[in-house]
């Protein structure tokens, strides 16, 4: 349910944040205070960070044909980048403002994230004293003013740029790392009223014996103000007696949605903050109030006449019994209440025992005796930071909980079950020993078949992982990460291949015949290891095996051992190679250079293994178009010698190959029978030129 802005309406001068306000907020180094009958946003100097504070209403406020506007008390420092706000919000990406900052006022629009300026003018702490927001027949209008009374339009929206009739008023400030920004002082919001045209009238409800009062029924014509007065006592002239309280604006929201009065110390000053007339609602006094009589001060704003509809203050009913076909009341407060049906529209603030079945204030329902914080046995629903849970208590203990993140908690948290996974949790540290430990049971044998203990325990060793035999209870498999012989061991662990799917992993052993041993750093292969869907490891083999089997990681499908370096600097390595005497026979080191000690490759080159043998096509014209470089690779060395893989494979492309990631790479191996191919032809061209004879060929 919204509200008419007008009548919202704050002076600031109570020192607490009225009731419209959700409340302050402040982030980084600035502070927030009502004091001296300002709001007071101070912003910090020459302090890292951003830094933000002010006052923002909830989406409660209607700005449909009416307007709210800011009295400026003190405007933060123009000389630097700080920044002062007032706002009408639909959401975070569509509100329009004024705002201040570096000596210039500024009105803009924000839609759907996109902001766009209106107005933009030299900052004046007289003429723009007053800054008021406003709308009328569908155009926002930024209006300024020296007085409040007089305004001077300054910037509109023709087309209401989002809808206006559930909107937040926001006021603040905020800066950077600046020096000496100030503060931003607001000294009222709203307090100026229409002014009246005609004299105030009034009119009476007379209960006729005291009663204890709170809410009103009030609606009328929207084009009056209003002032409620309370009193024991009347006299014949119809002068309120005894005990009299003043009641008028600024109107805050209630816990129920309704309109709060503020109380003043007399009828001038509550007339001096008069509220605005409801259309059609209900306000609240701020506390119960006992009284007979009520009156209701009313008066037109504008010269025509307005029309007081309803007025009805509702009583508080105190009774020892109550006997009635139906109760319409706005609170009841009872030891008992025995009936045949409690129909209730909306249910709040209520403490009661319901047939063991209990109800706090706190929004709290649970079984049983204790209180809500602790039942002593059965079940509790509440709400805890905006999570709804539901949980099982015994003896004073929380026991289970679920709650409405998806979690499922036993034993006060220390086990849960979430989209997350499964958490088994030590509520206190040193707890967990050999005799105590988390223990997962055989739910048709009831034996147990696997044990995590030793959990932040004082023995020698912090973590022990168990999976049991059911039959001998001897251990199959072991973690033990403080183990000194064995990180991990397994105990008769024999292969067990499945008719359907095949073995998953093979370790075969036992005793003497070791399937996997981890000492002293050494990874010991009896058997062998095969990696993939293949077969052909043997004793001692390494075997990638299979269409995407890979040994060290998979890139893509085609590669069966994949070894990664650490850089890609000279200074460490990727392979290195030793002989049995710890001589480095080969090395490749990060920067791509490899190294062959005292030998070089040696090509399969047996006739026997090759086919298609024929003579060399290439001529000189071909071998005198490659042309060699000079280079630096990226990730090597700099100023090789070589050629270019994309000029040769214009020319022989049969010597270039494209790599896996997309590069050429170059069989430089083949250019050495190109050479002496071309070789053998210079020779002969020189022979039979006479340009040299078998004589030099000796």
């Amino acid at each position: 349910m919204s509200y008419p802005i007008a009548l919202f309406r704050d002076d600031f001068t109570d020192g607490v944040i009225a009731p419209p306000w959700s409340g302050g907020y402040h982030s980084g180094s600035a502070t927030i205070a009502e004091t001296g009958g300002q709001f007071v946003a101070t912003l910090p100097s020459s302090t890292a960070g951003t830094h933000t504070a002010g006052y923002q209403t909830p989406l409660a406020w209607d700005l449909t044909g009416d307007g709210c506007y800011i009295n400026i008390g003190t405007m933060v420092s123009t000389a630097v980048a700080a920044a002062a706000t007032f706002q009408v919000i639909l959401d975070a990406n569509n509100f329009v403002q004024w705002y201040q900052q570096s000596n210039t006022i500024n009105v803009q629009k924000v839609v759907a994230g996109v902001a766009t300026g209106l107005y933009s003018a030299a900052w004046s702490s007289t003429t723009y004293k007053y800054l008021r927001i406003r709308e009328s027949g569908g155009t926002i209008f930024f209006d300024s003013s020296t007085n409040g009374t007089s305004w001077t339009n300054r910037a509109s929206i023709v087309g209401l740029p989002f809808a206006i009739s559930s909107i937040a008023i926001n006021i603040g400030a905020s800066c950077g790392n600046v020096a000496s920004p100030g503060s931003f002082r607001v000294d009222d919001f709203n307090l100026v009223l229409p002014a009246p045209s005609s004299t105030w009238r009034w009119d009476d409800a007379d209960w006729s014996i005291t009663n204890r009062l709170k809410p009103m029924t009030l609606a009328g014509m929207t084009n009056a103000q209003c002032v409620i007065v309370t009193a024991t006592t009347r006299d014949s002239a119809g002068v309120l007696g005894g005990t009299v309280r003043y009641f008028a604006g600024p109107l805050g929201s209630t816990g129920g949605g309704y309109l709060q009065l503020t109380e003043y110390a007399s009828l001038v000053l509550a007339q001096g903050s008069a509220f605005q007339m409801p259309a059609d609602g209900r306000v609240d006094l701020p506390a119960l109030v006992d009284a007979q009589y009520t009156r209701l001060y009313h008066r037109s704003t504008d010269a025509s006449a307005h029309t007081l509809y309803e007025f009805v203050p509702r009583r508080i009913v105190q009774a020892d019994d109550i006997e009635a076909e139906s109760i319409r009341a706005i609170n009841i407060a009872a030891g008992a209440i025995t009936a045949d049906k409690i129909f209730v529209l909306t249910l709040a603030a209520i403490t009661a025992n319901i047939g063991g079945l209990n109800i706090d204030v706190g929004g709290y329902l649970w079984q049983g005796t204790g209180t809500a914080a602790s039942p002593t046995t059965g079940l509790k629903i509440y709400n805890s930071g905006g999570i709804g849970k539901l949980s099982t208590y015994n003896t004073g203990v929380e026991q289970i909980t679920l709650d409405t993140d998806g979690k499922l908690k036993a034993g006060a948290g220390n086990v849960q079950l979430s989209a997350d996974g499964i958490y088994i949790i030590a509520g206190t540290s040193n707890v967990y020993d050999t005799q105590r430990s988390y223990g997962f049971i055989d739910t048709l044998g009831g034996a147990r078949v696997a044990d995590i203990y030793d959990l932040e325990g004082a023995s020698a060793h912090s973590l022990n992982i168990k999976l049991f035999s059911k039959a001998s209870r001897d251990s199959q498999m072991l973690i033990d990460t403080d183990a000194p012989t064995s990180q991990i061991s397994f105990t008769r662990l024999t292969a067990k291949v499945n008719s359907v799917i095949g073995a998953q992993l093979d370790i075969v052993g036992g005793g003497a015949n070791v399937g996997v041993n981890v000492v002293t750093g050494d990874f010991k292969v009896v058997t062998g290891i095969l990696v993939g869907s293949g077969t052909g490891a043997t004793a001692g083999d390494i075997v990638a095996s299979g269409p995407a089997s890979a040994f060290g990681g998979v890139r893509d499908g085609n590669v069966a051992v994949r070894i990664q370096g650490s850089n890609t600097t000279s200074s460490r390595y990727s392979l290195i190679c030793y002989n049995s005497a710890s001589t480095m026979e080969l090395s490749i080191r990060n920067d791509g250079v490899g190294f062959l000690n005292a030998a070089s490759w040696t090509y399969s080159s047996d006739a026997n293994k090759k086919r298609n043998i024929r003579a060399l096509g290439k001529d000189i014209v071909d071998f005198m178009k490659l042309e060699p470089k000079m280079f630096d690779y990226i990730d090597g060395l700099s100023n090789r010698w070589g050629y270019i893989a994309q000029d040769v494979q214009t020319i022989m492309p049969d010597l270039v190959e494209l790599m896996p990631d997309g590069s050429l790479g170059l069989h430089t191996d083949e250019l050495l029978p190109l050479f002496g191919h071309v070789l053998r032809r210079l020779i002969r061209i020189l022979v039979q030129k006479n340009v040299i004879g078998p004589a030099d060929l000796a």
